[in-house]
């Protein structure tokens, strides 16, 4: 026996009542239609057994990243106005950067908006935003928490960047922090170096889940020592007297640190790198010493991957809060410069 046809778009809209357009985009959960009619034209796709023929989806996104037609929707990074006294950070312009050639490629207009200046705060921001179009939301890192704004999630595909403090669980796109610091400690440890601290405020690894301190915890507990973990100097507050009290104290030969003040302190105090410390930066993309050695987390790389995944869930009507969030982790590498060199004695501690 012959089997069925597969039902087809037109055959949603024709059983709905509605044009071919207006179904698909009902189907995008697109809220310039009513929400009865999207309801409506969803309920006959069930009834029917519709699915979305996912080769035809890849020859539409194709098309578009040909010739660049404008999409159906736009997307906004939504920033943190706590950003603003600290000018546009490098970090970030690395990321947008990012953001903006995938959607320059699938035809969306990026809007960068401030949460409060743009915004108004949660008061009318579903309104401003379905007043320009905006259908995906990435949210950016914040300074400090806690995350305060409040929307009609169900209204917009949402992105989080960094592992955000919000009340919800977004689909988030990252570096993975715990394979950063075992990249720097694998390399600081080929290089002989056996007491390794590390140094930046508390916020920073509350921002990481944790991560860049677990990682390096762990060796403390491994079966062979590899070195000496001492005890992290992790402040709220990062301040230099206390810094340097604790470097002497526990005299580390080598410092990790995603703050480019402990590098500076250090050379204040006639402490010279890598003459008599070893330093590695976490993020050397944004260090203002190219000559760094550290770690590169593909910032740029990190735009594209949000703007990606936003393109996948408007296109398949994917809005609100997931039942099950979903991360996108870029693997980061290491990037050789002149902060370290190799050291006389390699005996484990």
């Amino acid at each position: 026996m012959k089997n069925a046809s597969p039902c087809t778009l037109a055959d949603v809209a024709r059983h709905a009542g509605v044009a071919i357009s207006t179904a698909s985009i009902a189907l995008r959960n697109d809220p310039r239609l009513p929400v009865e009619t999207r309801r409506r034209i969803k309920k006959a796709a069930r009834q029917l057994k519709y699915r979305p023929d996912p080769v035809l989806a890849a020859l539409v996104t194709r098309r578009l990243h040909r010739t660049g037609r404008q999409s159906f929707a736009n997307v906004a990074a939504l920033i943190d106005d706590r950003w603003r006294p600290i000018a546009r950070r490098e970090w970030m312009e690395k990321f947008l950067n990012g953001m903006r050639r995938i959607c320059e490629a699938l035809g969306y207009h990026l809007d960068e908006l401030y949460m409060q200046s743009d915004l108004g705060g949660s008061h009318g921001a579903n309104r401003v935003l379905r007043a320009r179009g905006i259908r995906g939301l990435a949210l950016l890192p914040m300074p400090a928490h806690p995350f305060d704004l409040e929307l009609d999630w169900n209204e917009f595909a949402v992105v989080a960047v960094g592992n955000l403090q919000t009340p919800h669980r977004f689909h988030r796109v990252g570096s993975d922090a715990f394979a950063s610091m075992q990249i720097a400690c694998d390399r600081l440890v080929a290089h002989g170096y056996r007491r390794i601290g590390l140094v930046h405020t508390l916020e920073i690894e509350r921002r990481l889940r944790y991560e860049w301190l677990g990682s390096m915890a762990k060796e403390a507990y491994l079966e062979t020592k590899r070195f000496t973990v001492i005890p992290p100097h992790l402040p709220e507050i990062l301040e230099e007297k206390a810094f340097q009290r604790w470097i002497q104290k526990y005299r580390p030969d080598a410092l990790i640190s995603n703050d480019d003040r402990p590098y500076r302190w250090l050379a204040a105090t006639g402490i010279r790198i890598p003459r008599d410390m070893g330093y590695v930066s976490l993020n050397r993309e944004v260090t203002p010493r190219p000559d760094t050695s550290g770690i590169a987390q593909h910032l740029d790389i990190m735009g594209e991957n949000a703007a990606e995944l936003l393109h996948t869930m408007l296109s398949r009507g994917e809005t609100g809060i997931p039942r099950h969030a979903k991360e996108v982790l870029v693997y980061p590498h290491w990037v050789e410069g002149k902060t370290m060199r190799r050291q006389k004695s390699v005996a484990t501690p």
